[in-house]
């Protein structure tokens, strides 16, 4: 069994490095680009199902994808981003300006840590992973899930595929997928 993570297609607000979370923001056009591209490329994988993140950066990238492949896609609101609660349209050097000792936490204990207003990577972890294993239940030979870089953190250290140490590595690039292999374990990025 194989499952596609895509990571929805850059945003303005991916390019500015603001904290996106779960504020509703829409594809660039370099984010609709990168999304055709993604839907090129698993128009060969033989796709059974679609699942999108209920956020418009995913439904717009999982709507390229679904016309691509010419599969309706599930909307599936457990596969959406992380809330980075009072950090949300911040950017990275706003909230280290602003709140610099919440940063500081957040980079050290990722896991746990809660922004004001926000949630953990561990409630992200349990919310998707529970969507993830009905997926996974349904035993379908390959699915695409779009949805946002967070979530794919959590899913593949949820699995035990990363170790917290790679939560902030460029992983899960905009426009990237990244392959589960169920059976083996094991998963491959492929950026489109």
């Amino acid at each position: 069994m194989k499952i596609f993570l895509v990571r929805h297609g850059i945003t303005i607000w991916n390019m500015e490095h603001r904290y996106q979370g779960q504020s509703d923001t829409a594809l660039s056009e370099e984010g609709t680009k990168q999304a055709r591209k993604a839907a090129e490329y698993l128009n060969g994988q033989n796709l059974q199902a679609i699942y999108s993140s209920d956020l418009s950066r995913c439904l717009q990238t999982a709507q390229i994808i679904s016309e691509r492949i010419k599969l309706d896609f599930i909307v599936e609101p457990r596969f959406r981003e992380i809330s980075f609660g009072v950090w949300e349209g911040l950017t990275i050097e706003e909230a280290r300006e602003k709140y610099p000792d919440l940063v500081h936490d957040w980079y050290h204990n990722t896991l746990n840590f809660q922004v004001p207003e926000g949630e953990s990577f561990t409630q992200v972890m349990e919310r998707s992973g529970k969507a993830l294993d009905e997926i996974i239940r349904k035993n379908l030979a390959s699915s695409a899930v779009v949805t946002h870089g967070g979530v794919i953190r959590a899913v593949l250290f949820r699995l035990g595929l990363i170790e917290e140490s790679k939560f902030w590595s460029d992983l899960a690039v905009p426009g990237s997928i990244t392959m589960l292999d169920m059976e083996n374990k094991s998963f491959q990025v492929v950026e489109t």
